[in-house]
């Protein structure tokens, strides 16, 4: 039929694969390859409809429905067809953010406000009443990136022009309080929860999570800068001592020792064991053992302590506030206990990201500290997925329905665990290759055709 079709009859196919369609189509049609439409065309032509209909806006509501539309001038005045029936006669951004689920740009500036002061009440309070709102947290967290992309950009640049989403007071507000490395580091972690994302329906568990990690990353930051004011007091300090009353004098000694005394001064700020002992560690080796080993462990294990000890597993959640455990209570805030007993606890968590930052040594290493410290129980670690637990139990079950569950031995414990043992560097190089994907897809987000790779 394409061969020879009617004089009176022209086929128009449509489609956004077009590698999909078998050259003998191809070589029958002519090609017309359609880009998205100017977003200033569309924003003209929100704004002639408007007007024709005599319906009163918000200045900035025809650049909010452009944007959504994301080039498609159909899907523009479809979102304008629902604006304007929830609205009526005057159409203002909040009617559109409803529609829509989407937060403000002056909310999302505070939002970013809140998490840079560290108010961790706030900000889960912040996030249940949008929530609560209908709020699209998919939505929120690619609107936050932006908002941050354009804080960036302004901080580079000083053109309010260049801007995506903010004004030039919004992206001033955000430069308060973020520098461009807190920016770049806040955005890799909300993408890293849109990755999340796909592994689950739960979306608020995700956004919650990087929003608790984002707040302990700056808090972090704020510590070292903290640290230097430290430091330089100290050295004034000496300075001031050192100088002879004589104004004759004061000029020199001053311009000598601030040059000569830091090195010296530093000592005394060095943090505390226990202020630094739950923080982030640097990444280590993966600690894994055969399904057989973990099977061993199980038949150590005692139900009335383990469920003794789930109870007081619920108590974590409490310690995500303090900042000494922070780090640790939200790692296992939503872990559950396997199995245990006086001796041990295998720990299962259900998403594998956090499984696997879970499984490396130094974070085992916290996880028994905290333990010992929290809950006063001395016991050998051992960090599971869900799955990979599925699997010991059912390995449990079959060898036990035939009478040939293993003799017990001493369970293994991390000090005598070679990291040669387990497949522990390769399961590191994976984690990276994927840290780096992550990163090159962020790049393409925040720059687009404007990133070369190399």
């Amino acid at each position: 039929t394409l061969e020879e079709p009617p004089e009176h009859v022209v086929f128009i196919l449509a489609t956004t694969d077009v590698h999909k369609v078998i050259p003998t189509v191809l070589s029958r049609c002519q090609r017309f390859d359609f880009s998205k439409i100017d977003f200033e065309d569309i924003k003209n032509r929100v704004i002639d409809v408007l007007n024709q209909e005599g319906i009163t806006f918000e200045s900035e509501v025809p650049t909010l429905i452009a944007e959504l539309a994301d080039g498609g001038m159909r899907d523009a005045l479809s979102t304008l067809d629902q604006v304007v029936s929830y609205a009526g006669e005057h159409i203002t951004l909040q009617h559109v953010y409803d529609i829509y689920g989407m937060m403000s740009n002056k909310d999302m500036v505070s939002y970013l406000k809140l998490l840079a002061q560290g108010k961790t009440k706030d900000v889960l309070a912040m996030i249940e009443d949008y929530i609560g709102k209908g709020i699209d947290v998919k939505r929120l967290t690619y609107d936050l990136m932006i908002c941050l992309k354009d804080s960036i950009v302004y901080k580079s640049t000083k053109d309010e022009s260049l801007l995506e989403r903010l004004n030039e007071g919004y992206a001033k507000e955000i430069l308060e309080d973020y520098s461009i490395d807190d920016s770049l580091k806040v955005t890799e972690i909300l993408n890293e929860a849109r990755n999340n994302y796909r592994q689950s329906t739960n979306y608020r568990l995700f956004f919650e999570l990087a929003s608790l990690r984002i707040i302990e990353v700056l808090s972090n930051n704020e510590e070292v800068f903290k640290e230097e004011k430290v430091v330089v007091k100290e050295v004034v300090k000496e300075v001031i001592k050192e100088v002879p009353a004589t104004k004759e004098k004061v000029e020199e000694p001053v311009a000598e020792k601030v040059v000569e005394k830091p090195k010296e001064e530093v000592k005394p700020i060095t943090p505390a064991k226990d202020e630094k002992q739950f923080k982030e560690p640097l990444e280590s080796d993966v600690i894994t053992y055969p399904i057989d080993e973990y099977v061993n462990i199980l038949c150590h294990g005692d139900k009335k302590y383990k469920e003794q000890l789930s109870n007081m597993w619920q108590d974590i959640r409490k310690y995500i506030d303090n900042p000494n455990y922070r780090y640790v209570a939200q790692l296992l805030a939503d872990s559950k206990v396997g199995a245990a007993s006086k001796d041990f606890v295998i720990i299962i968590f259900d998403f594998k990201l956090v499984a696997a930052r879970a499984k490396q040594r130094n974070n085992i290493i916290l996880i028994k500290e905290f333990l010992k410290e929290v809950f006063k129980i001395d016991s050998e670690v051992y960090t599971v997925e869900r799955s990979t637990f599925i699997d010991i139990t059912n390995r449990f079950f079959e060898l036990k329905q035939v009478n040939k569950l293993p003799k017990l031995h001493d369970i293994p414990k991390l000090e005598n665990t070679s990291s040669n043992a387990t497949s522990s560097k390769e399961a590191i190089v994976v984690e990276s290759e994927e840290l780096k994907d992550a990163t090159i897809e962020l790049g393409k987000d925040l720059f687009g055709d404007a990133l070369k790779i190399e």
